[in-house]
């Protein structure tokens, strides 16, 4: 049986709508987080000697920031004239400030004791004024300035559980870091789903536009059919 140029035409139509249609279809994505980076610290005390050469009456604290980052928190203590000697470690309260308890939100407190620094210059006016911050991060929930006396410096951190810690210093300006690491949440069992974990997703491989192109096609191929066995 010969088959005429109209009715190829309308099949070829029908093919390259089908094509399109097929391609432009849904492909199927995982909603699931993405692994959280792993925090690498201990809750044992860490220590670093005093340097030599630093300025008579110690390094001049100039700022004290807190961040929240993916899996740690970290307050950073920022100085003018270098780095302090310094001991960081978890403590048992009571917290003192200047003789008295010192009350600190949090589960667990990390005491920070820096040797060579001080809040005020020689003159006596202070170079860092504020003492308390009460970010309630997840690790970090408040910190305290608790002492300043003979270029020695002590802050206090309350913190949500006796979490791992780790201390970095950085140089320009001169910084010294204290990062508290998030507690790590359980892990359901594998091939079980995740609590709160999203449904697939669904996204086109194909832009929207190229399912729609073949729609038509398919449907002039359909039309275009129709016409040429109705002529025969």
């Amino acid at each position: 049986m010969m088959v005429g140029p109209p009715r190829i035409a309308a099949l070829c139509a029908l093919s390259v709508g089908m094509l399109l249609l097929a391609t432009g279809g849904p492909s199927v994505t995982s909603g699931s987080p993405a692994a959280q980076e792993t925090f690498t610290g201990s809750t044992e005390p860490v220590v670093a000697p005093t340097p030599a050469g630093l300025p008579l009456g110690g390094v001049l604290l100039r700022d004290v920031r807190i961040g929240a980052h993916e899996s740690f928190d970290r307050i950073t203590f920022e100085f003018d004239g270098g780095l302090p000697g310094y001991k960081v470690q978890y403590v048992e309260p009571p917290i003192r400030l200047d003789g008295h308890v010192a009350a600190i939100e949090g589960s667990a407190f990390i005491q920070i004791v820096m040797q060579q620094a001080a809040a005020h210059d020689l003159n006596g006016a202070p170079t860092f004024t504020q003492n308390e911050f009460k970010p309630r991060l997840k690790s970090i929930i408040e910190a305290q300035a608790t002492g300043d006396f003979e270029a020695v410096l002590s802050w206090a951190l309350g913190v949500s559980g006796r979490l791992p810690f780790r201390v970095q210093t950085f140089r320009g300006p001169d910084r010294l870091a204290i990062d508290v690491g998030h507690a790590v949440e359980a892990q359901e069992p594998a091939g079980l789903p995740q609590t709160g974990e999203r449904s697939p997703s669904y996204s086109s491989s194909w832009p929207v536009g190229v399912s729609l192109a073949g729609m038509l096609v398919l449907l002039s191929g359909a039309v275009a059919l129709a016409v040429a066995v109705k002529r025969r």
